[in-house]
């Protein structure tokens, strides 16, 4: 996929959240793993890698979001079961909502907001 898209020219991000950063599969003894998303600055899912415990069940709502083009921030205010495997696609989609964090339009439009 991410050789697909530097061959296009696409300008994407990855996002990763990693299993040994989340205490959930540290807890369960899986902590050998990720969720990687590349998507565009806008959120849109360009493909997803899944390596670990639980990639076959969370891989079909990627699948889903894909398919539907759905972005980034339907991702992020999904409800996902604390503490299960699956809360590491919303990590990945926080990650993505954190990078817009440091935009200055973000910003100007929190001071304009405070």
């Amino acid at each position: 996929m991410e050789r697909d898209l530097r061959a296009r020219g696409t300008a994407y991000e990855v996002l990763e959240a990693k299993y040994e950063d989340y205490g959930a599969a540290i807890a369960e003894g899986v902590a050998v793993g990720s969720v990687r998303v590349m998507a565009s600055a806008s959120g849109r899912i360009y493909g997803v890698r899944i390596v670990g415990e639980g990639a076959a069940e969370m891989i079909g709502e990627w699948g889903l979001a894909i398919q539907t083009r759905q972005r980034l921030h339907n991702l992020l205010f999904l409800q996902h079961a604390f503490p299960s495997m699956s809360f590491l696609s919303k990590r990945a989609a926080e990650g993505w909502a954190m990078n817009r964090m440091t935009s200055p339009l973000v910003r100007r439009m929190i001071r304009w907001i405070a």
